[in-house]
């Protein structure tokens, strides 16, 4: 089991697509389908890890910044993680994990 569910999923499209169903449905959902999905899903997670990079870096840049107005900056950086953990945890709930 690796350590991403999409990883999984993913392993098992691409072996779907060596198999030749004979079902108009598993064809499509095989090749068509589940490669729309994940590209979707991986984009988003994609999202996610943005808005890590960003917060990451506002985090080190607000090292700079006049201790007064130092823990309003940092808000955007801890809405940022936030936002992202929620979509992670969103991932891992609709996948079953």
């Amino acid at each position: 089991m690796t350590a991403n569910p999409l990883d999984e999923i993913h392993a098992r499209a691409a072996n779907c697509r060596t198999y030749n169903f004979g079902m108009w449905a598993a064809d499509k959902l095989a090749h068509d389908d589940a490669p729309k999905l994940l590209a979707a899903l991986r984009a988003v997670e994609d999202l996610a890890t943005a808005w890590e990079s960003r917060a990451a870096h506002d985090r080190e840049y607000a090292k700079n910044v006049p201790a007064p107005i130092r823990e309003d900056f940092l808000e955007l950086p801890a809405t940022m993680e936030h936002l992202a953990n929620l979509i992670r945890a969103a991932i891992r709930e609709a996948l079953g994990g």
